[in-house]
């Protein structure tokens, strides 16, 4: 059963108008930063966005581009987030949280000049192995520890599932 925060993103996507653009917007959070910085794709200048918790902060106008998990050959590959266009503002700050280890990242998206809601929202991302130049930063895009996870979140023990164990 979807949630009601799922089912607003599902009509809000099927019932968007065709000249109303997604916008993206990702985050990226580490204790090297003061505050968490927001960056958003498709906009010319920088934008106030409303948050889910009502608060209004300044996103970042910048390029970015995220790559799927893939496929190939060798095995699988991981996913990629690349951010064009690292300024001199901003290579300072990332090099400082680059050294900090893990950046938390969360992905938003709105729809049209509407940014007062996300329509969209997954959280709980980590940037790791973040490469640096003077202009972009490159890094794998992972979910926290999910391969130490337990599927499906259960717990295989012998009260739960005794045919597992021999006797």
């Amino acid at each position: 059963m979807p949630t009601a925060a799922e089912q607003a993103r599902d009509e809000a996507y099927a019932s968007a108008p065709v000249d109303q653009p997604v916008h993206h917007v990702i985050t990226l959070d580490t204790p090297a930063f003061d505050k968490p910085l927001f960056f958003m794709a498709g906009v010319e200048e920088d934008q106030p966005i409303t948050l889910e918790t009502g608060a209004v902060v300044p996103a970042i106008a910048c390029a970015f581009e995220a790559t799927p998990p893939g496929f190939e050959d060798s095995g699988p590959t991981s996913a990629r987030l690349k951010i064009d266009g690292v300024s001199y503002k901003l290579f300072p700050v990332l090099k400082q949280a680059v050294g900090s280890g893990a950046i938390k990242v969360t992905y938003r998206a709105y729809l049209g000049s509407d940014f007062s809601a996300p329509v969209d929202r997954i959280e709980g991302l980590e940037l790791k192995r973040v490469s640096l130049s003077a202009a972009s930063a490159e890094g794998e895009l992972t979910f926290k520890e999910i391969a130490t996870q337990a599927f499906p979140r259960r717990t295989y023990d012998i009260e739960a599932y005794p045919g597992l164990w021999n006797s």
